[in-house]
């Protein structure tokens, strides 16, 4: 950031582009005005191949997760061929619903969302490890808590920065996405008070 401001071409470059997106662009700034052309095109393209790296972990995090441990709470006697069936069509579904939004969503928008991914994904903390090494939590209460703990942690960073751009959340040392889960645990724990039916 104190190079944008201390060297000429790096601060023509990165400030002739809206004042939304300035922060996506000073990496690649640095590199187009600092090093050779044929340099920056390699570390251009680094940038690239190192940002399908996680969106590949991501897909294939998402398919495992749906296919484990989603799909073995609806159907509790699906076999082993049909969870790998459930992941693969999970894994690709979620890649092509995340290119499709990146295409209407504006870049900079885009990244705002890795926090409310973040919450998400952390709703899946009690499907993924209290459900399965306690037997007697009931799916329907898991899944509840997944999704009314996915919905509070969204309408709450909504609530908080006012239904506009997310930038902060409800309270400025409390991530969001914990309200979220400890809601999601309390519903699993109701769950106590109405044991399966052996």
């Amino acid at each position: 950031a104190i190079a944008v401001y201390k060297i000429p071409s790096v601060h023509s470059f990165v400030f002739q582009l809206p004042a939304a997106s300035r922060g996506l662009y000073v990496i690649p700034g640095l590199l187009v005005s600092l090093v050779p052309p044929w340099l920056a095109g390699l570390a251009l393209l680094g940038i690239f191949v190192g940002g399908l790296v996680p969106a590949a972990l991501m897909a294939v995090t998402v398919g495992n997760m749906t296919g484990r441990d989603l799909a073995r709470m609806v159907k509790t006697n699906i076999s082993a061929k049909g969870q790998t069936q459930v992941a693969k069509w999970a894994a690709v579904i979620f890649t092509l619903l995340s290119l499709a939004l990146l295409q209407v969503i504006p870049m900079t928008y885009a990244f705002q969302f890795y926090l409310v991914g973040a919450e998400v994904i952390l709703q899946f903390l009690p499907i993924a490890v209290i459900h399965p090494f306690f037997k007697f939590i009931r799916k329907e209460f898991a899944i509840a808590g997944l999704w009314i703990g996915s919905l509070i942690s969204i309408f709450v960073t909504l609530y908080a920065n006012h239904y506009k751009v997310i930038s902060t959340t409800l309270y400025h040392d409390l991530y969001v996405g914990f309200i979220g889960l400890l809601i999601n645990i309390i519903i699993v724990l109701i769950s106590l008070a109405f044991p399966k039916k052996s």
